[in-house]
């Protein structure tokens, strides 16, 4: 028997629509919730339609001295199509690193991480301070580098630089945020300067990357005799890599045999 006083099917709940709302995602940061989403659409709309960051008035080269809202720590928000987001430098600052690390990728090879044995890469002995640095030529990383332990050992200075990603062969992921300008090194009777990047290199000293084989092309590689031929700074330098000792063979006697 149906009791007519009540609804033959129950009331669904009310919908929350906070609730039924899409989650903003970032496109910088590979698709993950960026908690500086909202700052990041101010400024990118900003940015496209050429508006100051910071009193949101038409931005050219003689602005920077006519803004009145810049020299200000605190900023007011304005609320512009919806973005209401307040811009300082802090967030700016930290934007501009998100994107750095989102689309700025280095490389270390298998060959850089693991230490491929001296016989089957080219090594080469260095020096820097009379101290000796083992320098692998790979064309498999796509940068030069400089081990941590190694530039704090000889206390090399070092510059401060954006922070990038180093995608490892084996998947991992480290951070390089310093650079060493102009790394004089000398080999062979020769003085070459290279520019480093600072990374915790466990294998070697210092890693000669594609970016070192690009600037010094052409060059002749002899993969055999283990020597590399490239002019630097006007000379012919030749750089001779470490040869793999050979094991002595035991003589044998015919009884033996």
């Amino acid at each position: 028997m149906l009791d007519r006083g009540k609804p033959k099917w129950p009331r669904s709940a009310p919908t929350n629509r906070h609730n039924n709302q899409v989650a903003k995602t970032d496109p910088k940061t590979n698709g993950n919730l960026s908690p500086l989403w909202k700052e990041r659409q101010t400024r990118d709309y900003l940015k496209a339609n050429g508006l100051c960051y910071c009193c949101r008035e038409p931005f050219d080269a003689n602005h920077l001295k006519s803004c009145t809202k810049r020299p200000q720590p605190q900023l007011n928000a304005l609320a512009l199509n919806g973005l209401d987001a307040v811009l300082t430098d802090e967030v700016l600052y930290q934007l501009d690193l998100e994107d750095t690390l989102a689309s700025d990728f280095c490389q270390l090879s298998l060959n850089a991480l693991a230490g491929t044995a001296q016989g089957d890469a080219l090594v080469v002995r260095a020096l820097i301070q009379n101290k000796v640095m083992l320098i692998l030529v790979d064309s498999g990383s796509s940068h030069s580098f400089i081990s941590k332990s190694f530039v704090q050992q000889l206390q090399i200075p070092t510059l401060p630089m954006s922070p990038q990603q180093v995608r490892l062969a084996n998947g991992n992921i480290l951070i390089t945020d310093q650079w060493v300008p102009g790394l004089e090194w000398w080999s062979n009777g020769h003085t070459v300067q290279t520019d480093m990047k600072v990374l915790e290199i466990p294998a070697y000293d210092a890693i000669l990357g594609y970016d070192w084989l690009q600037t010094n092309s052409p060059m002749q590689c002899h993969w055999a005799e283990k020597t590399i031929q490239f002019q630097h700074n006007g000379q012919q330098v030749t750089l001779h890599g470490i040869q793999p000792k050979m094991q002595p063979i035991p003589e044998v006697s015919v009884a033996q045999v």
